[in-house]
């Protein structure tokens, strides 16, 4: 047991290293940890736990690929963890692999354990996980351009972050919708939601999440063309993601900061942003998205004219590139190194292999659908053999170039349509999202209707499973007197509006002294009050009520020219109330409690309410009772329970 708690403290330890930012320290412990558990008997549980921190000192400092391997083998431990863990380790495992796979632009790698997580989260029905879980199958989606997807997914763990309070959650998707409506270029909206998610990591205290939002607005203005206010958002999230070493932030806001600067002209600003997303980026070990920061080097270094510099910034940056997924800016670059390579003032001037490399690229690019980039490669080739005098080249690559801009006005058409497409569902899914709010508004509002109010708000909330014990419980029944014969007498729609005009009245009563009805089962009211904190108190409130039931029933003229008369019983005791049926809800009372204030109700006498001797006991120095006329003390052969002494209250 001591060994136990020893370890549980360690894991703690490993733990506030994480929280205290001590990543370097955090992975120096785990390592020496892990090789401390795997040289003896280990506990697995204990094993995972110390993983996850080793795991978390690189994910913390976005090394996703340091981090993958220390996932996979938390995932392989999950089948030898005990059942109750089990399933949430395995989520918890899927999730993460998922989003370090996103991270490293795989993209449809990631999506596959997310999906997987998915799965178990809704076996395990739990709304935090579900929330977490769609607000990352939606980021993974919007990166595939799946937008319409991703922001079904992203509003509904929206609506689950509102729901459950979640806002640190909230605020990462709340930035993820408003990249979406960034990439189609609706930027109020973007703005907006990117402002919202600012201002709730500002209430959380987090500084990678306020960097994150700031970085992003600063994104949007550089879309906008305000390079000055985007240039004034990226530099706050720089210096915050530097103060906290968040290095994605540190590597994309410098990414953004030199496009910003070369827009504007200052080459050397740019230049030394571009390097450090390079180093960066280095650290982070994603050789893909260094290739892209070396080409914009090399953009750096063709601006300022030193296109041996260039040249080689792009050489190095296609070496790279080769055989990745990235084929739209492997020719971008390879455009802009033939474009040198052809400058007859070039040190390695050679036209000949740039009409080459021109040639062959364009065929690689004919069905690729990358109409952008070749319509650059056309008119360059037609602008080259013009220089070289060779005419009849020159016409059908302009002929050609020509002919892919009218596909590109298509496209642009198309393109306008999809946002219009993506728009319409938006409001679409916004209306849809009015209607299930209205209906889940209904459903609440009929729960509390026919349910007590912390019943209603468990089953809201996704419990399953009602039922609640109490040691004293007051329970009374109400029978009109004489109703059978009476309705023998009646037509059915005057028996109705007889029910539903009694039943009403004292539904207001009960609601005024703080009882809770359970049903009404033909002509009889059953209705209790329930406490275990101030017992005294809830049996006064359903004498009172009672009380004022036989008072309102003088004013009752039945359609026979009677008064209305009523038999009431009272009786309290332990009891068990739960909720029965999944369709047709039904909130209910057992117990011995219950069957005794029955048979109080049943064997009492018109206009008279009788309570068992032991309530009597319990209530009799009460003010309600002293005011009331004792009629009789009984001794009552009940069914089911033998002798009972009771006593008859009369108004």
């Amino acid at each position: 047991m001591i060994m136990i708690t020893y370890l549980n403290k360690r894991i703690e330890e490993g733990n506030l290293l994480l929280n205290d930012g001590k990543f370097a320290e955090a992975k120096e412990f785990a390592i020496s940890y892990i090789t401390e558990l795997k040289l003896g008997d280990y506990d697995v549980h204990e094993l995972y736990e110390a993983l996850n921190i080793l795991a978390f000192s690189f994910i913390r400092r976005t090394l996703a690929s340091d981090a993958i391997p220390i996932v996979q083998e938390m995932l392989d431990l999950c089948d030898r963890l005990p059942e109750e863990i089990k399933l949430a380790k395995r989520f918890r495992c899927n999730n993460i692999l998922g989003l370090l796979y996103f991270e490293l632009s795989r993209s449809n790698e990631g999506l596959l354990f997310l999906e997987k997580a998915h799965v178990i989260a809704h076996e395990i029905n739990d709304k935090d996980i579900l929330s977490t879980i769609t607000g990352n199958l939606g980021l993974v989606h919007a990166s595939l351009s799946n937008d319409v997807k991703a922001l079904e997914l992203l509003r509904y763990s929206e609506e689950l972050s509102k729901e459950l309070k979640t806002f640190d959650h909230l605020a990462i998707v709340s930035d993820n919708i408003a990249n979406i409506f960034n990439k189609h270029g609706d930027f109020p909206k973007a703005l907006e939601y990117f402002t919202k998610a600012l201002q709730l990591h500002t209430e959380s205290n987090k500084p990678d999440g306020i960097g994150r939002a700031l970085g992003h607005i600063g994104s949007v203005y550089f879309s906008m063309d305000k390079p000055d206010k985007a240039q004034e958002y990226l530099f706050r999230a720089l210096d915050i993601h530097e103060e906290i070493d968040y290095k994605r932030g540190i590597e994309t806001w410098n990414e953004l900061l030199g496009d910003v600067m070369l827009s504007k002209g200052d080459a050397e600003a740019a230049l030394n942003h571009y390097k450090k997303a390079i180093e960066v980026n280095r650290e982070l070990g994603n050789p893909i998205t260094e290739a892209v920061h070396i080409g914009s080097l090399g953009d750096v270094h063709f601006h300022k004219g030193d296109m041996d510099i260039a040249y080689e910034c792009y050489n190095t940056a296609l070496d790279m590139l080769k055989g990745s997924e990235r084929v739209g800016d492997y020719f971008d670059i390879l455009l802009q190194r033939t474009k040198i390579q052809s400058d007859p003032s070039f040190s390695q001037y050679d036209a000949a292999q740039a009409e080459t490399t021109l040639l062959d690229s364009l065929k690689l690019l004919s069905p690729l659908s990358l109409k952008s980039i070749e319509l650059h490669y056309e008119l360059f080739l037609s602008d080259l053999y013009k220089s070289q005098g060779k005419w009849e080249q020159a016409y059908n690559h302009y002929v050609h170039s020509m002919k892919i801009r009218q596909d590109l006005n298509s496209n642009e058409i198309r393109e306008k349509i999809n946002d219009l497409e993506f728009q319409q569902a938006y409001q679409k899914m916004e209306q849809d999202k009015l209607v299930e709010m209205t209906r889940l508004q209904e459903k609440e509002s009929l729960l509390h209707e026919i349910l007590p109010s912390h019943v209603a708000e468990r089953i809201i909330q996704g419990e399953k499973t009602i039922a609640e014990e109490c040691q004293d419980m007051t329970i009374m029944f109400a029978d009109i007197v004489g109703f059978t014969s009476l309705s023998e007498h009646l037509p059915p729609s005057q028996i109705i509006e007889l029910l539903n005009s009694v039943y009403s009245d004292l539904d207001e009563l009960a609601e005024q002294h703080g009882i809770e009805k359970i049903k009404t089962i033909g002509d009889a009211y059953m209705a209790i009050c329930n406490g275990d904190q101030d017992i005294t108190e809830y049996k006064k409130r359903i004498l009172t009520f009672a009380k004022h039931i036989l008072l309102t029933c003088k004013n009752i003229i039945l359609p026979n020219g009677e008064t209305l008369q009523m038999r009431i019983g009272i009786h309290s005791g332990p009891t068990v109330t739960g909720v029965i049926g999944t369709k047709k809800l039904s909130y209910d009372v057992w117990g011995d409690a219950v069957n005794t204030a029955a048979r109080m109700e049943s064997y009492g006498e018109p206009g008279t309410i009788q309570i068992s001797q032991q309530f009597y006991d319990d209530v009799k120095h009460f003010e309600i009772v002293q005011s009331m006329h004792i009629l009789a003390r009984k001794e009552l052969a009940i069914k089911g329970k033998g002798m009972m002494h009771t006593v008859l209250l009369q108004l």
